[in-house]
């Protein structure tokens, strides 16, 4: 169904990305898996492409891109999944926290989408 279908996920190593990168691979698309640790990434095979990333730095986001755009020349999906696992009440709130917190949740998808975006056209994926 997806065949030759070329995707990223952020968050690729655990909980919802994880499984979302297994979902597509087993409908025959290849992902660039962004993460940190992919531990539980081996056994996917040779669809899933880790690509280790902290998305919270620009740089990095920009090699994520660069990655994609050497290994596919395009995109045909981009899911902006990572998240950091971690819940704290309006008390443990800390500038350092709240930093993390906007850069992961807020500047990395905007980021992703800007570096990524000539990738995602280049798609004949509806």
């Amino acid at each position: 169904m997806l065949n030759d279908y070329k995707v990223m996920i952020t968050g690729a190593t655990s909980g919802m990305g994880l499984s979302t990168a297994k979902e597509f691979i087993s409908q025959g698309a290849t992902v660039i898996g962004i993460g940190r640790n992919f531990e539980r990434t081996k056994d996917l095979g040779e669809r899933f492409i880790p690509f280790k990333c902290d998305i919270r730095e620009e740089e990095q986001i920009i090699a994520a891109a660069e990655f994609a755009e050497e290994k596919f020349g395009r995109l045909d999906t981009l899911i902006l999944n990572a998240a950091t696992g971690e819940s704290a009440t309006p008390s443990d709130v800390t500038s350092e926290g709240y930093t993390n917190g906007f850069k992961m949740y807020v500047l990395a998808p905007a980021l992703f989408t800007k570096y990524c975006e000539k990738l995602l056209r280049r798609s004949d994926n509806p």
